[in-house]
């Protein structure tokens, strides 16, 4: 009785092991990190097709009110830094 207490112990640490071993390697293959809306835009406003250029661009934002102003700061392809505003659109 003894023996197979003792193969069971050992083979239920195994498995204990070896579920927390898979359990920790799924979890850091899942490492997501999240994208903020303007760099989804950038990333949008370069898959613009080259073939045409009339492919529109979805922008994360739509001011519907005359007032109302998105600001997108932007960086050239020079390297130099600025911002794009669009003001209030009616059918947006």
């Amino acid at each position: 009785m003894k023996k197979r207490t003792k193969i069971l112990l050992v083979s239920g640490v195994a498995l204990l092991l070896s579920a927390g071993a898979v359990i920790n390697f799924l979890k850091a293959a899942q490492t997501e990190t999240a994208v903020s809306d303007l760099t989804l835009a950038n990333i949008e406003a370069l898959a613009v097709d080259a073939g045409n250029g009339e492919k529109p661009v979805n922008i994360p934002c739509c001011p519907g009110e005359e007032m109302d102003v998105c600001t997108f700061d932007t960086v050239y392809g020079d390297g130099s830094q600025g911002a794009i505003k669009i003001y209030g659109m009616k059918n947006c």
